[in-house]
């Protein structure tokens, strides 16, 4: 077992036609993003604390659970009013880490969709507008429900979201990009990256989001973003398809 430290460019290489293998032929984008996220662990399990995969789906598309989740949280939060059909969701589709919980999406209630309805809510999450940013879309055209604009930022390209250590770093607003910094003492997380790229022609694109327990360069995390187009490739008919969740 290597380190991502120590990940060599012949050990980036098998890993991404590991990925490949893993992914393609899911019945479904959940299926290949737990396949995913699986996969990254079981590679680096001296380093990764949670792996997770979310996607971009329209309201009016949500699986069920989901979107009882994002009902719940909008109105909690009063931006009910501000939900449309098509209005995207950051949904979560696969997840792998230490704790039991952690690998099953749908024990994972608290992070089940991020409604993208207004940027001054999504403002009030720091991963969320860090990562956004960091891709390359950025949050003003959420207010404009230009949702067209995901798919030219994101369509030709991948994003890389780096935090180099969990516990200090804040963003414009001196805020800890990491919110849930319980979670970042109890389990020692250190370094957190997320990868982005989005499906040509949609308005879907996939992140993925992995939070480490060691502190690891940016420059060894960058060869790891060919891993996203690994899985359009794998995944790009099962998103024109409309089929995002495993049926129940």
């Amino acid at each position: 077992m290597t380190a991502i430290q120590e990940f060599s460019p012949q050990d980036h290489t098998s890993l991404a036609r590991d990925v490949q293998r893993h992914t393609r032929g899911a019945p479904s984008l959940e299926s290949a993003a737990q396949a995913f996220t699986q996969l990254l662990c079981n590679t680096f399990p001296h380093d990764i604390v949670l792996a997770r995969v979310f996607v971009t789906v329209p309201y009016g598309t949500l699986a069920s659970d989901v979107r009882a989740a994002v009902d719940a949280l909008t109105q909690q939060t009063g931006i009910r009013d501000r939900m449309r059909p098509d209005t995207l969701v950051l949904s979560l589709l696969g997840t792998s880490g230490a704790e039991a919980p952690w690998n099953d999406r749908k024990r994972s209630a608290g992070h089940a969709g991020i409604p993208l309805a207004t940027s001054d809510f999504i403002d009030t999450i720091p991963m969320v507008a860090r990562l956004l940013r960091d891709l390359g879309v950025g949050l003003d055209w959420i207010d404009a429900r230009d949702t067209s604009i995901v798919a030219r930022s994101l369509g030709s390209s991948s994003g890389l979201f780096y935090v180099q250590d969990a516990g200090v770093a804040v963003d414009h607003l001196r805020r800890k990009i990491i919110a849930a910094q319980d979670f970042v003492a109890r389990y020692g997380v250190k370094t957190v990256f997320g990868l982005g790229g989005g499906y040509l022609g949609t308005s879907s694109y996939l992140a993925s989001i992995v939070f480490c327990k060691t502190e690891i360069e940016r420059a060894k995390i960058e060869p790891f973003m060919g891993l996203v187009n690994r899985i359009k490739v794998s995944t790009n008919d099962l998103v024109t398809q409309g089929r995002l969740f495993t049926s129940s």
